[in-house]
């Protein structure tokens, strides 16, 4: 646990017991003091996460500045797609979640001998799995050279896409390893072969399944639906265990470290961490993290609006865009409660098209609308497999 908390607790407690044997004056300043003491540890928090979000944004300019020596179009991984970089900055392959493809470019002499080295990269990326990618990360290194520490290693063996490649898949999937759809364009007067290689559906679906324990496991510890967990990963990251964006958000559900890492983490284990990449790209913990801040949402912050499904919209939208954001669209200033009395005198297809009209970022608009219909799509999925 972490001590600098427990030492705000114990000197919290302290107080309190102190209370029949202090004057009124001490007794102030004990509590001046505790105060302080959470005021520093929320501030520390705050400098620790921008100043990663600063090493992000200074790694990524000084990154792409590299790639560009190499590379016409530099490209860094983000929430549907993982992309990788040889050391040498030489090869470059990706897998895009929503597209279902791998993309493979090389520099190479002719189309056999990047035939061969096509064939070498599908094995690895088949086999590469969350702990070797988040080790192989050019740009994790760089972060943690701005900051002056060392990159930590994420145990976790979930691979990236091969966990449940049959004998059938992959026969599917060498059929694309062929040399008439390798092409090849010119950059810096040096020859550049690529190919893309289409996964079957069904690969994509027994990736998505493959997180159905933990998912289960938590939809039941937090009285939640499992196709809301379903829908929200979908939404989020289309089941990239390496998703990662600029806010800076990571894994599965896309956990922002500062909001609702910091409250979900305190809402499961009574005290406040600010959670690493290294923690949430591990995909049992973020889905952990993940339902736990569902949780939050619909128990706590919309614990007052009787429709359950009115309050199933207003967390997904949460989610997204945060309670404020939401009570906004009901014309509430920010103000939960003051929108909830609202919500409350509405249908919950009202509710549902006031969301859609109002709120704030068409972003979040389009979020609630897909992550709902996932919901259903999971609905039914499960529904016929009893």
């Amino acid at each position: 646990m972490n001590v600098q908390f427990l030492k705000l607790k114990l000197i919290f407690i302290i107080s309190i017991c102190l209370v029949p044997i202090l004057d009124a004056e001490n007794f102030y300043n004990y509590q001046q003091r505790v105060n302080k003491d959470f005021i520093n540890y929320k501030n520390m928090t705050n400098k620790n996460f921008f100043a990663y979000k600063d090493a992000q944004e200074k790694a990524m300019k000084e990154f792409v500045k590299e790639l560009r020596v190499s590379w016409k179009d530099p490209q860094l991984s983000t929430k549907y797609q993982w992309v990788e970089y040889s050391n040498d900055l030489q090869r470059r392959k990706s897998i895009d979640y929503k597209k279902h493809i791998i993309h493979f470019e090389v520099y190479s002499t002719d189309k056999k001998e990047a035939l061969k080295k096509f064939s070498l990269m599908l094995d690895e990326t088949l086999q590469e799995d969350v702990s070797t990618a988040h080790k192989k990360d050019l740009l994790e290194h760089k972060i943690a050279t701005i900051l002056h520490t060392k990159a930590s290693p994420v145990h976790s063996s979930a691979k990236l896409i091969g966990n449940n490649i049959d004998k059938k898949d992959l026969k599917q999937i060498e059929k694309s390893l062929n040399i008439n759809n390798i092409n090849t364009y010119i950059y810096k007067e040096k020859e550049i072969y690529t190919i893309d290689i289409l996964l079957p559906n069904r690969v994509m679906t027994k990736n998505a399944m493959r997180f159905q324990k933990e998912i289960f496991f938590n939809a039941k510890r937090e009285k939640l639906p499992a196709s809301l967990i379903y829908a929200i990963i979908h939404s989020e990251s289309a089941f990239n265990p390496m998703a990662r964006s600029y806010i800076p958000a990571f894994g599965l559900m896309q956990i922002v470290p500062k909001s609702a890492g910091i409250d979900a983490y305190y809402y499961l284990y009574g005290y406040k961490k600010l959670l690493s990449a290294e923690y949430l790209y591990k995909p049992d913990k973020n889905i952990r993290i993940g339902s736990a801040y569902l949780h939050l949402l619909f128990y706590n912050y919309f614990k007052h609006i009787i429709n359950n499904e009115s309050r199933l919209y207003c967390t997904i939208a949460a989610y997204n865009t945060g309670a404020g954001n939401v009570a906004r669209a009901f014309g509430s200033r920010g103000n939960i409660s003051s929108a909830i009395q609202k919500i409350n005198r509405l249908s919950s297809r009202e509710v549902y098209n006031i969301l859609l009209s109002n709120l704030p970022y068409d972003e979040t608009k389009h979020y609630l609308k897909i992550v709902n219909q996932r919901r259903y799509m999971y609905q039914k999925f499960f529904s016929k497999k009893g």
